[in-house]
């Protein structure tokens, strides 16, 4: 049993009396309860060592001014007093560095160098400089460390280069406060949030395909001399009942175990929203698909004024909707010969494989530019500066009606009215600039992006045919050149024993700055092989040239003759027999799901089908899928991979 004087308490004195305040004791109770407030004190560590602060302005000098006012009084240039005074440092301190200086013949800037007492730090600077490389690295390639992962990383560095440290044994990690002070030398590092990124728009935005796209923009701005306000940019979003997930923070008891928010339902009707921009900050009226047969007049109650609307059960874009929006585009924009207009748009199968429409813009002196695949996300004007607030906005209107119209929900006929109070407040023609500006599409600035906005494909990128031929020529050339004749007594063994005696330097702990073992082997950077593609891919393309439109035209008529999805009829069998072109394969393992599939999208089962409703089988997942819940058109329905494969 361990006695705590009152000599013991107050010589601890304000830590532990903070501690006693908060348990709520006071004068004799205090002093018979130190091992309670020791205790408390593990527990809630709340002014221990890590958030002491310093009273006294002892260090408070620049390490650059006692740095030149060490030299200066090597060089004799200035005494002590008057180096103190020009430089704004400590006489004695100056004058102790100086002798130490003379003594030793140490660097002014390893002098000039603040320290905490006799502590140092586990790493050198070189070391840590060589750590925050590599956590930056991992960064850019979209594999961040964590809190964790680094501790961890900063142990077997440690142990494996042999290097001094206290950390835990125990658990094989850094302490957090090597953590915080780690941060705190490095104020380039920060702990962020990271957005999550798919693997395909990591892949897929390189330096190859943004060449690709800007090399069409600059064709298409040279040959038509498109001013601002004729450049435009279309993209669809996805509207629901509900909302965003994720609700901004509210003030609650502390304490409480779960805090809540009212919301329409779990799972929201999803309402698409066409919409369209230039750089000069004009907006096109947008287009609403509500998922529905038959249109209303009250749906559009509240819209932005100039909306149309249009109805299909899956309440996504499809072709023949998308013809319809181009008709009000070029109804609002008034395109001429002399005055033609420059859209932009992804690579959905609404707009590349859309005949219809790539006739209609031809014809109207429309110039469709496709952006590359899973590149709109840095690339695309309405993703990359208007999205992001008009959903935030929307988000706002959904918390608002629902507060003022308690237990009532949102539903469609709600949407046009919320969507258009968002609308109101993101389309501004700031907003509207700064996004064409950004990717670097108007003003033009094909350099725009940097090698580090490229790091993420470099995990899996393949070599081009350039590079593949060029180490093909290598390999022949040394295949045919034989190698240099040398002495295996003299030069070989003098290479040997010279790389054994420079690795046995390396490994001896102290003889180098930097890391013998670096945190690349510790836990190496991801590199990877990206598979061969199993079908045609697509890339930027100006879709209203010729040449793209008769080869859409000649993949159209030969998709017209293979017969690869089936029409269901009424009189029809209800066993579903899977067709593979070329390929005959009988499964015996087969069950009822097989004889009654549910459709991957809307859960509607085979039998519930309407007479002569089409369904396609996805070619990676083989899963059903009814024609309408695709969102692509007849002619994509032969070589269908669903969103979840892609």
């Amino acid at each position: 049993m361990v006695y705590y004087s009152r000599q013991c308490f107050e010589t601890c004195g304000g830590v532990y009396k903070k501690y006693a305040d908060k348990l709520g004791l006071r004068g004799k109770t205090a002093y018979n309860s130190v091992g309670q407030i020791r205790m408390y004190m593990r527990c809630c560590p709340i002014d221990m060592v890590c958030a002491y602060k310093h009273k006294s302005n002892r260090r408070e000098w620049l390490e650059d001014n006692m740095k030149n006012a060490i030299e200066a009084c090597l060089n004799n240039n200035f005494g002590y007093l008057r180096a103190s005074r020009e430089f704004n440092v400590p006489r004695s301190t100056l004058r102790d560095k100086v002798k130490i200086a003379r003594r030793t013949g140490n660097d002014a800037a390893q002098l000039a160098e603040k320290r905490l007492g006799r502590f140092k730090t586990v790493f050198s600077k070189e070391q840590e400089d060589q750590l925050v490389s590599y956590v930056l690295e991992m960064e850019t390639k979209l594999f961040g460390l964590s809190i964790t992962e680094l501790r961890k990383i900063a142990y077997q560095l440690a142990q494996m280069n042999q290097v001094p440290h206290n950390f835990n044994n125990n658990t094989h990690e850094a302490g957090k406060d090597w953590v915080r002070g780690f941060l705190k030398r490095h104020p380039q590092l920060s702990i962020r949030s990271p957005e999550p990124t798919s693997a395909a728009r990591a892949m897929d935005f390189n330096r190859t395909s943004v060449q690709k796209f800007f090399e069409c923009l600059i064709n298409v701005y040279d040959r038509y001399k498109f001013p601002a306000g004729r450049i435009f940019n279309c993209d669809e979003t996805g509207l629901t009942t509900v909302g965003k997930k994720s609700h901004s923070k509210i003030i609650a008891k502390r304490g409480r175990r779960q805090v809540g928010a009212i919301s329409s339902a779990e799972r929201g009707q999803l309402i698409t929203a066409e919409l369209c921009f230039s750089a000069a900050g004009n907006y096109v009226p947008p287009l609403l698909i509500f998922p529905r047969q038959r249109m209303k007049p009250e749906l559009l109650d509240g819209a932005p004024p100039g909306t149309i609307a249009a109805c299909h059960s899956s309440g996504w874009m499809q072709s023949e909707i998308f013809v319809q929006w181009l008709r009000h585009f070029i109804n609002h924009t008034k395109p001429t010969e002399n005055d033609p207009v420059l859209l932009l748009l992804d690579g959905h199968a609404s707009h590349t494989k859309n005949l219809e429409a790539i006739k209609l813009a031809r014809e109207s002196h429309v110039v469709l530019l496709c952006f590359p695949p899973h590149c709109s996300h840095r690339m695309q004007p309405l993703d990359v500066g208007f999205m992001a607030p008009l959903s935030v906005y929307y988000g706002q209107a959904i918390k608002v009606w629902l507060r003022t119209n308690p237990g009532r929900v949102v539903t469609q006929f709600q949407i046009a009215k919320l969507f258009g109070t968002a609308f109101t407040k993101a389309a501004s023609m700031e907003t509207a600039m700064h996004a064409f500006s950004k990717p670097g599409i108007w003003p033009l600035n094909p350099n725009v992006f940097t090698d580090i906005d490229f790091a993420p494909s470099d995990v899996t990128e393949r070599p081009t045919d350039a590079e593949i031929s060029e180490i093909e020529q290598h390999i022949m050339n040394d295949r045919q050149t034989p190698p240099p004749q040398q002495p295996a007594d003299t030069e070989n063994n003098t290479s040997l024993h010279g790389n054994l005696a420079s690795s046995e330097d390396a490994a001896l702990p102290g003889c180098s700055n930097s890391f013998t073992v670096g945190p690349e082997v510790v836990c190496p950077i991801p590199k990877g092989v990206r598979n061969k593609a199993t079908r045609q891919r697509g890339k930027a393309a100006i879709l209203t040239s010729t040449p793209y439109k008769d080869d859409l035209e000649e993949q159209i008529n030969n998709s017209r003759t293979k017969q690869v999805k089936r029409k269901l009829v009424p009189s029809g069998p209800s066993k579903i027999t899977k067709q593979k072109k070329n390929v005959t394969s009988t499964d015996d393992s087969s069950s009822e799901d097989d004889d009654n599939p549910d459709c991957a999208k809307c859960k509607r089962s085979y039998s519930k089908s309407k007479a002569n409703e089409g369904w396609v089988e996805c070619r990676q997942c083989h899963k059903w899928y009814h024609e309408a819940c695709t969102g692509v058109g007849d002619e994509d329905l032969d070589t269908f991979i669903c969103n979840k494969c892609i």
